[in-house]
């Protein structure tokens, strides 16, 4: 049957709450990989209830962020700064 995807665009800080530079590849809910773009957004083409995208930041090492989204019909589609 069909089901309802719901995309949208995370933005990444770090803690210094500055935008995290574009070209970071970012693991997302484990199973497909996206790449930090500028303003420090990721598209993530599946939200889930629970979310967890895990940041390789090379040589700074990784971070992870653990975050809920909920559906609300007329929400944007922004989410973030995590």
């Amino acid at each position: 049957g069909a089901h309802q995807v719901i995309s949208g665009l995370v933005k990444l800080v770090d803690q210094n709450n500055s935008p995290l530079m574009p070209g970071y590849t970012v693991r997302i809910n484990g199973q497909q990989d996206g790449v930090v773009g500028y303003d420090g957004e990721v598209f993530i083409p599946n939200l889930l209830k629970q979310n967890k995208l895990e940041i390789d930041l090379l040589d700074h090492g990784s971070c992870q962020v653990d975050f809920a989204y909920e559906n609300k019909q007329y929400s944007a589609k922004k989410l973030g700064p995590y």
